[in-house]
């Protein structure tokens, strides 16, 4: 089937489906070549000029593919989210907007899933599954890892400085505790020195209160004390007939 010429109609319309983001699986990373359907695929790798180019291909040209897609995949990562957690699927699916990038079914990974775990296991990027329930990585949450000198730098520097506020912040606390427990000491010191200088009070005795009338002398008593009265003479009229 002859081309469509430059300008044509049809080769306008063609180049406009082409903007457009194909199936992974029909795209061919040797040749670099996207199909749009299944059965464009299949000529295209029954091609004289494929099957050349695959027969050339060696594990050091996967092993590139490989090295290309894990840097884009981590510089990406890095640039947009930073140490931001982000859904693996929702990433790699802003990752492929880009027609140029090196395509995963290159690479020697077989899966996405696979080359999570890969980078995971490598202490790369962080990866956190949110829904136990799912085992797909919809429920997987990936973060980049950053292990550079400045950052390292960075972190001890903020560490060194939150050892230092909490220091300050526990010896400040320290120092209050330790002027509250003088001013108790001072208050128990004061309140027995106010005991010691207020006059011990007598203690109260008890009230009697007689009822009726008023108590009779002991006529004993009477006797004994006139006994010691001497008893005046009495006088006589001498001038008495």
């Amino acid at each position: 089937m002859a081309k469509a010429e430059f300008g044509t109609p049809k080769y306008l319309s063609k180049q406009m489906k082409l903007k457009g983001l194909q199936k992974l699986k029909w795209y061919c990373q040797v040749c670099e070549k996207q199909c749009r359907d299944d059965n464009g695929f299949k000529c295209h790798i029954r091609s004289e000029s494929h099957i050349k180019r695959i027969a050339n291909v060696g594990k050091s040209d996967i092993e590139n593919y490989s090295k290309q897609f894990q840097d884009n995949f981590i510089s990406q990562l890095r640039n947009y989210h930073g140490e931001k957690s982000i859904n693996a699927n929702r990433f790699y699916n802003q990752l492929i907007q880009q027609k140029d990038h090196v395509h995963l079914t290159a690479t020697k990974w077989s899966s996405l899933s696979q080359f999570v775990q890969d980078m995971a296991r490598k202490g790369i990027i962080k990866a956190e599954i949110t829904d136990d329930s799912d085992q797909s990585l919809s429920g997987v949450d990936i973060s980049y890892i950053n292990n550079s000198g400045d950052e390292a730098m960075r972190k001890a520097l903020l560490k060194k400085k939150d050892d230092a506020e909490r220091g300050d912040e526990a010896m400040s606390s320290m120092l209050l505790q330790q002027q509250i427990k003088r001013d108790q000491i001072l208050r128990k010191v004061e309140t027995h020195e106010e005991e010691d200088i207020e006059p011990a009070a007598e203690p109260s005795k008890p009230i009697k209160i007689t009822l009726g009338g008023t108590k009779k002398h002991d006529s004993s008593n009477f006797k004994k004390a006139n006994a010691f009265k001497v008893s005046k003479p009495k006088k006589t009229n001498v001038f008495k007939s």
